[in-house]
C-alpha cells in the first residue's frame, strides 16, 4: 500500500516505527486498557483466592479463572511492553517530534494547513488560542476547496517541532493568518501556544518514564544522608527546600543567574554568592531553579549531595534579641551546618540579618568569615539592592568572600512559561481550561495594574485569585476577556477594550467638552486624543494615561477643564483627585505629599490627578513628579510602589501669565510664542527643563475674548435656569443678560471666575427673595426687568 506524501516525508525518521502502533492502539487507549486489565487481574486473583479457601469442589471453575487470569496477564504484559517501547522511543531525538509525526502520519488531507487544523493537537490548539470557531470553520471549508498536495522536506540535523510546522503553514497560508487576526490572535502568540502544547505533551511523557534519572531522583534515598551530621539547632530556624519544592515537570532552560550560581558553588573555596535584586524581585525564583536542578540531578556532580537549607532570618532575629543570644545561635547553627558536610545555606533576607546584628553590636562579618573562606559551608545570601548599596557593598572584608549575582527583572516570555507550569496544576484541581491569551493577559495586567509587587509574585497572585472567581461564576474556560473583567472588578479600572457605549462617549467627547469649556480648543483636543490612545491600547503602559501642563492666567478654564472631563467621561466627581500644591511648599512637604498622594491613588486608581498651582510646590516635590511622569509610579515611605499609570495627570500653573497677556494683547496666536513662553518659565527657575519635557503636552490657556466671556456667562445662567426649572419657574436667557453678566462679572485679573459669584449675588439672591415672598411662583416666567439695575 502506497504511503501518503506526508507519511513518506517521515518514513526514514527513527520515530516512524512507533506510528503504526499508535495508529492501531493509541497511547491513551493503552492506558485505559492497562487500567482495566489491572483491575480485572485483581478481581480474578481475589476470586480464585476466595474460591480456593471455600473448601468446595471448584477445580474446573478455578482452572477457568486461572486461565482467564493468565490471559489478562498476557494482555497486560503486552500493553505494558508496548508502553515501554512508546516511552523509550519518544525520548530519543528524531527529525520530527512525536506531535508533528502524528499529524503527518494520521492525516488523509493533501494540505499541511488542513492536516494541522483537523488533527487532535490542532483541535487542542484551537481551544488554547480561543480562535473564533465560525472563522476557523470558514477557513477550513475554504481551504478544502483549493487544497493542493505540497511535499514536506525535512532539513538534515534539525528537528521539526510543532511550532516549526505552524510557522511553515503560516508562511504559505495567509488565510490562516487572517483567521487569527479576526480572533485577535497575533502570529507570535499562535506559535507560542504550540510550544506550550509541546511542552505539556513532553512533560506528560517524561512523568511516565519512572525509570528515568529525573524520576528516580525524586524518590527519597534510603539512608542517603546518614553519613552526614545532625543539625538540631539549624532545623529550628530553617527548612529543606528539597522537601517542599517539587521539581517542575516542564522543561525550562536555566536562567543566566542560576548558571552563575552553579559556577560559583562549584569552586573549591569561597563558594559563596550574594543574590542582589530589587525588593521581592525574583530572587527566590532563581533559588527555585537551583533547587530544581539539584532535585532533578541535572546540576553538576559537585552539587548533587547538597541539601539546600533556607534560613529564616526573621525568626532568627526575633529569637536573638540580645547580642549574646544572637551570637550564640549563629555560632551553633553555623558550626552544625559545617559539621554536617552537606548543607548549602541560603539566607533569605541577609540585609535584615546584617542590620539587626549591627544594631546589637554583633560582628557578623567575623562570625561568618571562617565558614565563607572554605568550602565546608557554601552560602547564598539574598539581599535587596537598596540595602546592598547602603550597608553591604561598603564592607570589603565581606565582599571579598562573596561573588555578586545581580538578579534582573524577569521578562514577559519567561513569566508566561512559569505561569503555564502553574496553570497545569490549577487545571487538574479545578477543571478550568486556561487559553494562552488569558495567560498572556495575566502577565500584562499584573504589570500594568499591580506594579507594587515583584513580577512573578503579582502574576502568580492574580492567577491564584482568579481560580475561585472563575469557579463562582461558572467559567470553565478562562479567556482574555475573563481576566480583564476580573481585573476591572478588583481595581475599578476598565481593563477591557472600549465597548460600544464608551466608544460613543470618546467619539463625541471633544464636542461635549467644547460646550462646557469655552475658548480652549487646544486643551480639549489634547485630552481627548490622550484618552482615545489609552482606551485603544496604544498609550505607553508604563507612564500615566496622559500628562499635561496647563499654563494660563486665572479664570480661563484650566481647573474647570479637569472637572468637565470627570463629568463627561469618567461620570463621577470623585474621579478628580485635587491637590492644592501651595500646601506643599515647605521643607517637609515631600514626606507629607507622598503620604497623602499614596492614600488618594490607592483609593481611586483611575481618573484625574489635578495639581493646582503646580509651580508653587517645593523643589523636592517637583523632583518626585519627574519619576511619576516618567515611570508612572513612586515608592512610598513603606517602600511600596504606588501606581499612577491609570491616571490623567493635569498640572495647572499661572506661571508666565503676564507674558501670555502681553502676547494676547498683541493679537499673536499661541503657536507663535509658545516656545518663548516655556523658555521664559524655565529661565525664571519655576520649572526645570527635564520636568517640562516629561509632560505629554504643554497647553496654553489664553485670556477669554469678549465672545468667550459671554458664552461662559450663558453657561452659568443656564445652570441657574435648570435649577429654577425644577421649581416650575422659567428664566429666559437673552444675549443682553449674558452680556451684562460678562461685562460686570469678569475682570482681567481673575478672568471668568468671579462670574459665578456675580450670578449668585446679583441674580440668584433677588430671585430667591421674591420666591420666599411669594412674588414668584410655579408657572411664572421671570421678567428681565428684575435685573435692570445690575452693575
Amino acid at each position: 500500500m502506497a504511503l501518503h506524501p506526508f507519511q513518506s516525508s517521515i518514513k526514514h525518521t527513527s520515530i516512524f516505527s512507533l506510528l503504526p502502533v499508535e495508529n492501531l492502539l493509541s497511547h491513551h487507549s493503552r492506558h485505559r486498557l492497562l487500567k482495566l486489565t489491572r483491575w480485572l487481574i485483581i478481581v480474578f486473583f481475589l476470586t480464585i483466592t476466595i474460591v480456593s479457601l471455600s473448601g468446595g469442589d471448584y477445580k474446573n471453575l478455578i482452572a477457568k479463572l486461572v486461565g482467564g487470569l493468565l490471559i489478562l496477564l498476557a494482555i497486560w504484559l503486552e500493553m505494558y511492553l508496548l508502553e515501554l517501547f512508546y516511552r523509550g522511543l519518544t525520548k530519543h531525538d528524531s527529525e520530527v517530534t512525536l506531535e508533528v509525526a502524528q499529524i503527518l502520519y494520521h492525516t488523509t488531507e493533501s494540505d499541511l494547513a488542513l492536516a494541522f487544523g483537523r488533527s487532535a493537537i490542532g483541535q487542542s490548539f484551537v481551544r488554547r488560542t480561543a480562535i473564533k470557531l465560525t472563522a476557523y470553520e470558514k477557513f477550513l471549508q475554504a481551504r478544502t476547496i483549493k487544497a493542493v498536495s505540497s511535499p514536506l522536506i525535512l532539513e538534515p540535523g534539525k528537528t521539526l517541532t510543532l511550532s516549526g510546522l505552524l510557522t511553515l503553514i503560516l508562511k504559505d497560508c495567509p488565510e490562516l493568518k487572517q483567521c487569527f487576526a479576526e480572533s485577535g490572535i497575533e502570529e507570535i502568540d499562535a506559535v507560542a501556544t504550540t510550544d506550550w502544547l509541546s511542552r505539556q505533551a513532553t512533560a506528560e511523557r517524561e512523568a511516565e518514564r519512572w525509570w528515568s534519572r529525573a524520576a528516580l531522583a525524586r524518590l527519597p534515598g534510603l539512608a542517603k544522608n546518614w553519613s552526614y551530621g545532625q543539625t538540631a539547632i539549624l532545623d529550628r530556624y530553617s527548612h529543606n527546600l528539597l522537601l517542599n519544592s517539587s521539581a517542575s515537570s516542564m522543561e525550562f532552560t536555566a536562567s543566566s543567574e542560576t548558571k552563575q550560581l552553579i559556577t560559583i558553588l562549584e569552586r573549591s573555596a569561597e563558594a559563596n554568592a550574594l543574590l542582589v535584586g530589587e525588593a521581592g524581585e525574583n530572587k527566590m525564583s532563581v533559588i527555585g531553579e537551583l533547587v530544581r536542578e539539584i532535585k532533578k540531578q541535572t546540576a553538576p556532580p559537585a552539587l548533587e549531595h547538597y541539601q539546600p537549607i533556607l534560613l529564616h532570618t526573621a525568626e532568627l532575629v526575633a529569637t536573638g534579641r540580645h547580642k549574646d543570644e544572637l551570637e550564640k545561635i549563629l555560632n551553633q547553627l553555623l558550626n552544625e551546618a559545617a559539621r554536617a558536610g552537606n548543607i548549602l545555606l541560603i539566607i533569605d533576607d541577609f540585609g535584615a540579618l546584617f542590620i539587626a546584628a549591627e544594631k546589637l553590636g554583633v560582628d557578623l562579618i567575623n562570625l561568618l568569615d571562617p565558614f565563607l573562606a572554605t568550602r565546608r559551608l557554601p552560602m547564598i545570601a539574598l539581599v535587596d539592592t537598596e540595602i546592598f548599596n547602603r550597608h553591604v557593598s561598603t564592607r570589603p572584608n565581606l565582599m571579598r568572600r562573596f561573588e555578586v549575582v545581580t538578579v534582573k527583572e524577569i521578562d514577559g516570555h519567561e513569566l508566561i512559561l512559569r505561569l503555564e507550569d502553574q496553570v497545569a496544576v490549577l487545571e487538574q484541581r479545578s477543571n478550568i481550561i486556561f487559553t494562552y491569551p488569558a495567560i498572556k493577559e495575566i502577565v500584562v495586567s499584573a504589570a500594568r495594574y499591580f506594579p507594587e509587587a515583584a513580577p512573578t509574585d503579582r502574576a502568580l497572585d492574580l492567577l491564584i485569585e482568579l481560580e475561585p472567581w472563575l469557579i463562582e461564576n461558572a467559567r470553565t474556560v478562562a479567556n482574555r476577556a475573563d481576566i480583564q473583567e476580573f481585573v476591572t472588578i478588583k481595581t475599578g479600572i476598565p481593563a477591557a477594550e472600549a465597548n460600544g457605549a464608551e466608544i460613543e462617549r470618546l467619539k463625541h467627547l471633544a464636542d461635549q467638552l467644547s460646550q462646557q469649556i469655552i475658548g480652549q480648543p487646544e486643551a480639549i483636543m489634547a485630552i481627548t486624543t490622550a484618552l482615545q490612545r489609552s482606551r485603544a491600547g496604544l498609550s505607553n503602559p508604563k507612564r500615566p494615561t496622559g500628562s499635561f501642563l496647563f499654563l494660563g492666567p486665572t479664570g480661563v478654564g484650566k481647573t474647570e477643564t479637569a472637572k468637565a472631563l470627570a463629568r463627561l467621561f469618567f461620570r463621577q466627581p470623585e474621579s478628580v483627585l485635587r491637590l492644592d500644591m501651595t500646601e506643599f511648599a515647605a521643607d517637609n512637604a515631600l514626606a507629607r505629599l507622598m503620604e497623602v498622594l499614596a492614600t488618594m491613588i490607592r483609593q481611586h486608581p483611575y481618573g484625574i490627578l489635578l495639581l493646582d498651582e503646580f509651580e508653587k510646590s517645593h523643589p523636592e516635590v517637583l523632583n518626585l513628579f519627574l519619576q511619576i511622569l516618567d515611570e508612572g509610579y513612586f515608592t512610598d515611605a513603606g517602600s511600596r510602589r504606588v501606581n499612577a499609570r491609570n491616571l490623567i495627570l493635569i498640572a495647572t500653573s499661572n506661571a508666565g501669565a503676564d507674558f501670555i497677556w502681553e502676547q494676547t494683547r498683541a493679537n499673536k496666536p499661541p503657536s507663535a510664542w509658545k516656545d518663548n513662553l516655556i523658555n521664559e518659565i524655565i529661565n525664571r527657575g519655576l520649572f526645570k527643563p527635564e520636568l517640562v519635557n516629561r509632560f505629554d503636552a504643554v497647553i496654553i490657556f489664553t485670556p477669554l475674548s469678549p465672545e468667550a466671556l459671554r458664552a461662559v456667562a450663558k453657561l452659568a445662567l443656564t445652570a441657574l435656569a435648570e435649577r429654577l426649572k425644577a421649581k416650575g419657574v422659567s428664566l429666559p436667557i437673552t444675549d443682553t443678560l449674558a452680556s451684562v453678566v460678562a461685562n460686570y462679572g469678569a475682570n482681567q485679573s481673575f478672568g471668568a471666575r468671579p462670574m459665578l459669584r456675580f450670578v449668585q449675588d446679583q441674580i440668584e439672591t433677588p430671585i430667591a427673595k421674591k420666591i420666599l415672598a411669594g412674588e414668584i411662583t410655579a408657572g411664572q416666567t421671570i421678567n428681565e426687568s428684575l435685573f435692570a439695575t445690575l452693575h
